[in-house]
């Protein structure tokens, strides 16, 4: 789950754990204040920041589960469409860039995800900086549940199934 980018309308802010997807991750000072996630499976703070081409600044913790943009803090930036019917696809939320269309395809279980290949994670925009390249595969229930099953990530298969609506992020240490 860590290589997923979950869309979530229910998270107030932007969170990355993978490091593939970031530049300049920093650590803030402690005379400021950190991020608090707060969920029913308890909270933890968060105190490393980062850069997300094409987004902005955003919050990075490597422990968390998977990586999450806030439905309200993209569609602040970008223009979001939803269809219920999309040909070929099905249910998914697509984001409109300047430069690309994005694709979060339902999971069928209220999650919407797109999953960058290894190989395509990554290119270069005119600019010269680290821009993210999208890419969508349509992930099946059995496969979320092979991935989320894994021998070192406890817990997260009841999380996910509890808190569904909430969808948000979780120390799988401590």
């Amino acid at each position: 789950m860590k290589n997923w980018i979950l869309l979530d309308s229910q998270s107030s802010t932007t969170i990355f754990c993978n490091p593939n997807y970031v530049t300049n991750i920093w650590t803030i000072p402690e005379s400021l204040p950190g991020l608090v996630v707060c969920t029913n499976g308890g909270s933890f703070e968060v105190r490393q920041r980062a850069d997300l081409p094409d987004f902005g600044t955003i919050w990075f913790d490597p422990n968390s589960i998977t990586n999450i943009f806030s439905h309200t803090e993209m569609s602040d930036k970008y223009h979001i469409t939803y269809n219920n019917r999309e040909k070929g696809h099905g249910d998914v939320f697509k984001v409109h860039t300047p430069t690309k269309i994005v694709t979060f395809e339902s999971l069928g279980n209220n999650l919407y995800v797109h999953k960058p290949t290894q190989t395509q994670s990554t290119t270069t925009s005119s600019e010269g900086s680290s821009t993210l390249l999208l890419r969508f595969k349509k992930i099946s229930t059995s496969t979320l549940l092979d991935n989320l099953s894994k021998p070192n990530e406890p817990g997260i298969y009841t999380m996910l199934l509890v808190l569904p609506p909430l969808r948000i992020l979780r120390l799988l240490s401590g």
